[in-house]
């Protein structure tokens, strides 16, 4: 196992407004950027609400268009003698257009997401579709992978020197990264891809298929994971790791 700074890339979905620089530090779950999606435009028959030809519709409106409304605030009315007929927005948001249908569209507030860094470092990279963070960590390097990466809680799976059995995966592998010290079967796959393992690191695997599972392996026929590898992984158990299909590499930082 490897002991070295290692640097992975996070991915910015696209609008997002940074909130950091580089060479800036950031703890575990540290706020990176935010970006606000476009929320979802509902469409409403004004004119068939107010009993009205949809010519007519914009007479009724009691905002203009790029206002921003409430949920259940009065926006359109058609008075009467007798019972007026209203119209409250069901949702929140801003009022796009008013259609010459009689359709009014609102575009409801779009959802405020933060993209955080999954470990504590270093700012060593960024731009406006990722950044690069660096942090000190160990690496065990396989040499078979299939798959592509995932963070994700480092659960042990058996012993050493023991064949793991279907039965030994259950409900709490699910999102988890689990590490066999053997073999990896094609039958351990598919239970551990129906329980929503993230991953596994194993001694080797032969015709297995990924089936949205990353997979990395030593790679030898009778691969096992060293003692000496294993009693170190063992003292990361339940910690935050990166798997990689795509390096062939488990990630565990240290810092």
């Amino acid at each position: 196992m490897d002991k070295r700074e290692v640097t992975i890339e996070i991915p910015f979905p696209e609008g997002v407004k940074l909130e950091c620089k580089e060479s800036e530090r950031l703890e575990e779950d540290g706020v990176i950027g935010e970006v606000i999606t476009k929320g979802e435009t509902k469409e409403y028959d004004l004119a068939r609400i107010l009993k009205i030809t949809p010519k007519k519709a914009p007479k009724y409106l009691l905002c203009s268009l790029g206002s921003k409304v409430s949920q259940d605030q009065l926006i359109a009315e058609k008075k009467s003698l007798f019972q007026p007929l209203v119209f409250k927005s069901p949702v929140a948001g801003t009022v796009e257009a008013l259609t010459e249908n009689g359709v009014l569209k609102i575009i409801m507030a779009g959802e405020k997401i933060e993209v955080t860094t999954p470990v504590k470092g270093e700012i060593e990279k960024i731009s406006g579709k990722s950044a690069k963070i660096k942090f000190p960590a160990l690496v065990l390097k396989g040499t078979k992978s299939l798959g592509g990466e995932k963070w994700g809680i480092l659960k042990i799976i058996g012993k050493r020197g023991e064949k793991v059995e279907l039965s030994d995966l259950d409900n709490e592998a699910k999102g988890k990264i689990l590490i066999i010290a053997g073999g990896i079967s094609q039958g351990l796959c598919h239970k551990a891809e129906a329980l929503g393992v993230m991953g596994i690191f194993g001694g080797h695997f032969d015709s297995v298929e990924e089936d949205g599972l990353i997979i990395v392996a030593l790679g030898e026929k009778e691969g096992i994971i060293s003692e000496k590898d294993w009693e170190e992984l063992t003292e990361y158990n339940k910690k935050k790791v990166f798997i990689s299909g795509k390096t062939k590499e488990l990630i565990i930082p240290f810092n």
